[in-house]
């Protein structure tokens, strides 16, 4: 995971900073698509959930953002983020 601090402003509230989860993967073993069960399972949900305590220690109040591959919405979705539309810039 990288993340990027004080590049990003909420795109909810414009005048607020985030931390930007600019990238975010699980090796392929950790599929459940490839293995069943995978082998660290809540990997990409720690990792996540880092992210947002990390927005919280810089007083952010947990505000995140990503943009997401088609395959991941519904796991970014688990953790109550909001789906802003396609973003051409990225």
């Amino acid at each position: 995971m990288i993340l990027e601090l004080d590049c990003y402003r909420s795109l909810l509230e414009s005048t607020k900073n985030l931390v930007y989860v600019d990238y975010l993967t699980i090796p392929p073993w950790n599929r459940r698509s490839i293995e069943n069960p995978a082998m660290y399972k809540g990997v990409g949900s720690s990792l996540l959930k880092f992210a947002i305590e990390h927005s919280f220690d810089l007083n952010y109040k947990g505000r995140i953002g990503l943009h997401s591959l088609p395959g991941a919405e519904n796991f970014h979705r688990k953790f109550g983020m909001v789906d802003l539309g396609y973003d051409s810039n990225k």
